[in-house]
This record gives C-alpha cells, structure tokens and sequence, in this order.
C-alpha cells in the first residue's frame, strides 16, 4: 500500500527501480485489458461485419471442427449495411466540421505592444502593397496565425487523420490520437538555388482504439482532487531488428520527448519465433510502491517497454516537454461514470445487422428449397432405383409407376416481411433512413417532409460533430500551436488567404499564446455575417461621422469618438484605433462648406462609404 507520507518525486533511476517500473507498466496494461474484454469482443464483431465476412460457425461441429453434413448448400452472405453506414457518416461529419471554402476556425492571439514594435521592426510581410497590409495589428497577427495553421494542416495530411479518428469513433465509440513533433522533408526556393531540408512540424495522427489502453482515473481525480494524472498505454508487436535500428539512431537524453533509449537493455531481449516483441509505451504520472522509504512518484514519464521470451524489460525512459498528454481522446457517447469507453453507432447497430443478415440467409435457404425442394419419392421403383431419384429440373420426365411428392419447406413472404422489420430497426438505431442515403421515400412526400426527415437522420451526427469541434478539435490546435515555436526554424513562406499573398515569417512572428474560436462548416456563414455586421455598423459610424461635423458646438455631452469606436469592436474589429487619425496627422483635408467658409468643398458622404466598405470587404485591416 503506497502512503501518501512516503512519496517522493523522483528522475534518478537504478536497475532495481527499472524492474518495478516494468512490472508496473505490464501489470497495468493486463489490469485493463482484462477489465474491457466484453468491449473487445464487441468491436471484434463490428470488424467482421465491416470486412462483410460471414458467420459460419453453426456449419461447423465443434467436436470435430468440420463442416456439418448437408449444410454445404447453405449461403454464406454479410449485408453491407454496416458498411453503408459507416460511409454516410465519416461524409456527413467531414461535411459539418469542414467547408467547401472558407475558414473553419479564428485564432485569437496574445499581443502585445512590445511584440507588435518587434514584428514591425524585423519586417513581417512580403509581396504586392496591395495584397498584404503595411503596418501589423491585432487582427494582422490573427490572420497570420490562421495562414500558419492552416499551412501546417496542408503540409501534414490533416484532414485525412480527422476522417480516420471519426471513424474510429463511429465504430468502436471511442477515437484517440496524438499530437507530436515530426520531420518532414521540404524543399526551399533560396539566393542559392533549391535546397533541400528537414522541417519539424507538430503533427496529429490518428491511432486505434485497440491498441490503446485508457486510464479511468480522471474522473477519480475530478472527484477527489488527486494530482496524480492519468496515463494511456500502447500497444503493438515490432521487429526486434527494428528496435535496435530505432534504439542506435535515437537519442539516449531522458529530457527529450524522443530521446531516453537505453541499448544496453535491447541487447538481452529474446524475440519469439517470428523475430517479434510487444512494445509497451505508457505515457502519465506514475507512483511505485519500492517497498522501502520513500515511494517513488514520476510525473510526466515515457516508458517504453519490450516482452519477448523472458520478463518486460524497460528499454526507453523519458519525459514529456509539455505539461498535457500527447494524446486526444473523443467518445461518441458515454455510458458509464467510470468507464472511459463510449459506445459508437455501428456498435450499437452490430445486433441488428446480425439478426438482419440471418433472416436474408433463411430467406435464401427458404428460396432455394422452394425453388428446388426435397422431393419424397418410391425407392422401390424400378425407374428411379436404376438413376439414384428424380432430377429437378424444368421440363424433367419421370417415369414411375409410384407417385412423386414435392416437400414445402419454409415461406419465404413471411420471412420477407420479417426481413423488413429489421432493416426498418435497424435504420431506426443508426438513423440510416432512405433520405439520408440518397434513396426517395413515399412518391407524394413534400420537399419539406423529405428535408425534415433527413435533419432528424442526421440530429446525432451534428451532436458528435459539435462536440468533437468543441472537444478534440480544440484540444489538437492549442496543442499544436503549442508546439510551434518549438519547431519553427529560419524563415518560412507563408500563404495567408485573406490578403491573397505571402508573408515571411520568423519564429519571432509567433505569439506566445493563442486561442481558437471553432465553428466547423459554418465558418463561410459566419463570415458573411460578420462582415455585414461590419457593413451595419459602418453606416453607424459614417451617420455619426457626419452628425459631428455639422455639430460644431463645445462641450458635447457624448463623447462621438468612443462612441464609434464602440461600434466597430462590437462588429469584430480587433484594432479599431488604427482606423482613426487626429485632425493634425495626414494631409489636411477639405474644409467644412459654411457661411464662413463659402468655396470649402462639402464632405462627400459617398466616398467615405466606399472607402469604408472596401476596408470592411478586407476583413477589417488596417
């Protein structure tokens, strides 16, 4: 029993601390694997109905292990409903978390003044002065973020992870992945020609379910206010061979997230007899009981071990660089309090299209004994004793002296209806309805009947959608952005889409912190919107402008500056200061028309419009 007065924190490791560390690790991993063994089985038969592999076990004798007599002629079919299911919903989620054209989501970063005069002075921006803008504010350091994820995600097949994590999530009610840093060979335009180099991006990629053990303590943390964290442990079989590749090329620092390989455990390890070993990597807090003051607590480690013939052996120990786990989970929908599982549609589905494959097989066995059916007949009668029986077959002449009788076996229009049914329960748990996959329903159905069919289809689609926005999504940018100064070297060009242009940055160009506003496939919608937002209050803005000029008396009780400016920060303007200049900067500009000045030039409200809405059609930029 470890007591909370005999832990102590600890990075300094003997060879008898890496042998409890190693039993520790495997004993957790068979803890949990025993503990989610239903669930496995679980997935196990939504793989085989996804693979459309046939359930033939009841052919088979299971004394002898061969096929049963007479049940050859049986049909072995899967229905691809599970299959058609997962297809609709990886493109529906891929449809309401990304658009067409446009942005998906708005970054909001950390700046500064110090920041913005250091950004000025190293000059950011590159190309055409009509593109890019020519002075850097808040909303152009926003921007610039944008562009920098948004070329990140293009450089590391993004959108391809997120439909493999969704689907994950669809099939086994559970997605994880991992965010980390990795390198990728680039080539760049310089003075000096093309050069070849490797760039180090933060990349996210999606991993299996079943190969990741859970930890179910954070909501015992939650509840009891532990500061122990919890830790996810991985699975897989590799080459010995390339253990000891990876181990020789790999660092041997402990500080390095990817270092901490330690060869001389490698040496000693035994594979089986196809070359392999299971890998173990657990990443989390640890707390070992050493059965001797103090107890060892282990924040932030990354333990790799290996099992071949003999004990698991710590072969690689590290610590992470960042105080958050690599990992990003997302459920479906949670059942339970303390299971860290969710349960996904097509598991939830996986019944009914086992019952649903079973009656199409006894309707086709109900068809062909029909079609062909048993046939009783006189096995004294010479005619047929002398040919084994009566062959079916259309126009078929039997000659006997006995009479010849057709068995009815089965009703095939009753098992058509029960078939029916459950396809029909079967749409009804995984909302796969006829509208939702592009099939046409009742011929009289209205246009909006039809729509209004297809949103209920698709209701817990957006939910998981939304939550996934509000939940992975978020956690993987503020983890990547994290992980961007770190990896950001020299000088990148950068594609920023809102000004049509590249911009040159710097590792400097970066903020220190940012936050990510995420609004999926609605993010043309809402940008449309916030620029007639803007357009609206532009109107305010030019309606005040012009009330102040014609109102030249002192001692204005409304302050018609704050005022407007009030009204462009509420539009989404982030640097509205920048917008306005003092009556003694610039170029003077026409007088007021009055008495007292007849040949002035009266303001031209219209050009002050134009001005304003083009500013507006730019995003608002200084």
């Amino acid at each position: 029993m470890v007591s909370a007065q005999t832990i102590e924190k600890t990075k300094s490791f003997g060879d008898e601390d890496f042998e409890k560390i190693a039993e520790y690790v495997d004993q957790i991993y068979k803890d949990r694997k025993v503990a989610r063994g239903d669930r496995e089985k679980a997935w196990k038969e939504v793989d085989r109905q996804l693979d459309m592999r046939p359930n033939t076990d009841y052919k088979m004798n299971p004394m002898t292990g061969r096929m049963k007599d007479g049940m050859a002629w049986m049909p072995e079919i899967e229905l691809p409903l599970q299959s058609q299911t997962l297809e609709i919903l990886a493109a529906d989620a891929r449809r309401m978390m990304f658009p067409d054209n446009g942005p998906w989501f708005r970054a909001h970063a950390l700046v500064g003044r110090e920041f913005l005069a250091k950004i000025e002075m190293v000059g950011l921006v590159a190309g055409e002065e009509n593109d890019l803008p020519t002075k850097v504010t808040q909303d152009n350091v926003d921007k610039l973020v944008e562009g920098v994820m948004g070329d990140l995600h293009e450089q590391q097949d993004f959108y391809s992870q997120i439909d493999r994590f969704n689907v994950e999530a669809f099939k086994y009610g559970t997605a994880v992945g991992r965010v980390r840093k990795a390198k990728k060979r680039v080539y760049i335009q310089t003075a000096r020609g093309m050069v070849k180099d490797d760039v180090e991006l933060p990349v996210f990629f999606a991993t299996s379910i079943k190969d990741t053990y859970l930890d179910d303590t954070p909501q015992l943390i939650m509840s009891e206010g532990h500061v122990v964290g919890p830790a996810t442990i991985f699975c897989k079989r590799q080459k010995l061979a390339d253990l000891f590749l990876a181990a020789k090329s790999g660092s041997k620092d402990p500080e390095d997230e990817d270092g901490g390989w330690m060869p001389s455990k490698i040496r000693h390890l035994k594979a089986d007899a196809k070359g392999m070993v299971e890998i173990l990597r657990y990443e989390g807090d640890m707390v070992i009981d050493t059965k001797n003051e103090p107890n060892m607590y282990i924040p932030g480690v990354i333990v790799t071990l290996a099992k071949g013939e003999g004990k698991p052996k710590v072969i690689r120990l590290s610590f992470r660089e960042k105080p958050f786990t690599s990992y990003v989970q997302q459920a479906y929908h949670l059942e339970s309090v303390t299971c860290p599982y969710g349960t996904g549609p097509l598991m939830k589905g996986a019944p009914m299209q086992r019952a649903s494959t079973e009656t199409f097989c006894r309707l086709l066995q109900s068809a062909i004994l029909n079609t062909e059916p048993p046939i009783r007949y006189d096995p004294e009668d010479p005619g047929f004793a002398s040919t084994g029986g009566p062959v079916v077959k259309p126009r078929a002449l039997w000659a006997s002296s006995g009479d010849v009788e057709a068995v009815q076996i089965g009703n095939p229009t009753a098992l058509l209806q029960v078939y029916g049914a459950m396809t029909m329960h079967y749409s009804d748990v995984t909302g796969m309805h006829a509208p939702r996959i592009g099939q046409q329903t009742v011929s009289h159905t209205t246009a909006y009947a039809k729509e209004a069919e297809l949103s209920r289809g698709q209701v817990r689609t957006v939910d998981y959608a939304n939550s996934m926005l509000d939940g992975a999504m978020s956690k993987i940018l503020d983890m990547q952005f994290s992980y961007l100064k770190d990896t950001w070297k020299g000088e990148r060009p950068v594609w920023i889409p809102e000004y049509g242009g590249y911009a040159r940055v710097i590792k400097d160009a970066i903020p220190d912190a940012c936050v990510f506003e995420i609004f999926g496939s609605a993010g043309p919608s809402e940008e449309r919107a916030r620029i007639q937002e803007q357009m609206q209050a532009i109107q305010q803005v030019i309606q005040i402008d012009m009330l102040q000029q014609q109102s030249g008396a002192p001692g204005q009780r409304i302050d018609l500056d704050e005022m407007k400016k009030m009204i462009l920060k509420s539009a989404g303007f982030a640097d509205v200061d920048v917008l306005f200049t003092t009556a003694n900067e610039g170029a003077p500009g026409p007088a007021a028309a009055g008495p007292g000045n007849p040949g002035a030039v009266e303001p031209n409200p219209g050009a002050a419009t134009a001005a304003l809405q083009a500013l507006a059609f730019s995003g608002g930029n200084g």
